[in-house]
């Protein structure tokens, strides 16, 4: 469906067969009915590319564990808006997602007088993501009626499965979370209840008259770029550090699934590349009051081996960082993680001392 295509259907049931792909393309728009399903099953993708885009439906179900939502690779923007809709996300097998990407979804749900429930997708590590990571946050989240309701609009979270888009494989009661890169909107007469789970978000919460948050209380959290773990708003060598205790190679399930940048359960290569790329030395830190120097002249950006890495990163601390990074490569020695590079690490320390 594209160039403003619309479609008014009541079922929509994306799978049978390979490879089973719908795309909404340039303000297209997918209408249900009330009681409506779109269902995207095995092996299926729900795709989006350009602006303008909507589809509405009483229940989207990514049902299979290749269920995709995805952006068009090929288009620079892409948004799209899910409105007044139930969400339910049931991974069976919790594969990888790492064509899951919902960073370009408005999130619209609610329906005046009735209840709407939002089942979330990814584990809770205390509010850090990055936003350059497709598989964790929405682009914007709307709770409210639609135009012509009465009443207001009440939606809840969920966590009724064990999922996680990042193929956890989470036991049951893992904490799992909501996180939006963007703002969050609870709008007049409705109510967000967070029941007991974790609302993170980038940009600002506003309420409209007569609106409630209850169950809970939103995060507002920084918008960081993948790489940057300790959440001090550079990517240095203490990110390394954190990066290289979790690294699996290929195919290895990591521990702790932040580290994962590509959303395919393992830190490799290819998370490596990405770290790589984001890498910008020691910066003076979120609020410009504690650290270090950024390099002068040039791009900041670095492209050289993991030794040089090393170097560049800690020539650019400043005394209090490398203080802090001092004791973090104790810690690594102390507890035994320091592996065949123990006498490495144990230099390193001395030396920022």
């Amino acid at each position: 469906m594209a160039d403003g295509a619309v479609l008014g259907v009541n079922t929509v049931q994306l799978g049978g067969f390979d490879g089973a792909v719908m795309t909404l393309r340039n303000g297209a728009q997918l209408l249900s009915g009330d009681e409506s399903q779109t269902t995207v099953g095995d092996n299926a993708t729900f795709r989006y590319g350009g602006t303008g885009n909507y589809a509405e439906a009483s229940t989207f179900w990514f049902q299979a564990a290749d269920s995709l939502l995805q952006k068009e690779p090929e288009i620079a923007t892409a948004e799209l808006d899910l409105r007044w809709t139930d969400i339910y996300t049931v991974q069976t097998d919790q594969d990888h997602f790492s064509g899951w990407d919902a960073s370009g979804v408005l999130l619209h749900a609610g329906r005046g007088g009735g209840t709407t429930t939002l089942e979330v997708t990814y584990g809770d590590f205390g509010g850090i993501f990055f936003v350059d990571v497709g598989c964790v946050p929405y682009r914007e989240f709307i709770v409210g009626r639609r135009p012509n309701d009465q009443g207001g609009a009440l939606v809840v979270l969920r966590n009724d499965y064990p999922n996680g888009f990042h193929g956890l494989g989470a036991p049951p009661g893992f904490p799992e979370a909501l996180y939006v890169n963007g703002d969050v909107t609870v709008g007049a007469d409705s109510t967000l209840d967070l029941n007991g789970i974790n609302l993170y978000y980038t940009g600002t919460l506003t309420l409209g008259p007569n609106a409630l948050v209850i169950g809970g209380v939103p995060v507002q959290v920084r918008a960081l770029n993948y790489g940057d773990f300790d959440e001090d708003c550079d990517v240095d060598l203490a990110d390394y550090l954190i990066f290289q205790q979790h690294y699996t190679g290929s195919g290895e399930e990591t521990d702790w699934p932040p580290a994962d940048g590509d959303c395919d359960k393992d830190v490799d290569q290819a998370d490596y590349l990405k770290f790589q790329l984001n890498f910008t030395g020691s910066l003076p830190g979120c609020d410009a009051g504690e650290g270090g120097n950024t390099p002068s002249g040039g791009d900041e950006r670095f492209t050289g081996s993991l030794v040089e890495l090393a170097g560049w990163s800690w020539s650019h601390l400043s005394e209090r960082q490398r203080v802090r990074l001092a004791e973090r490569l104790e810690t690594v020695i102390r507890t035994g993680q320091g592996g065949d590079q123990t006498d490495q690490i144990t230099a390193l320390a001395r030396m920022l001392r």
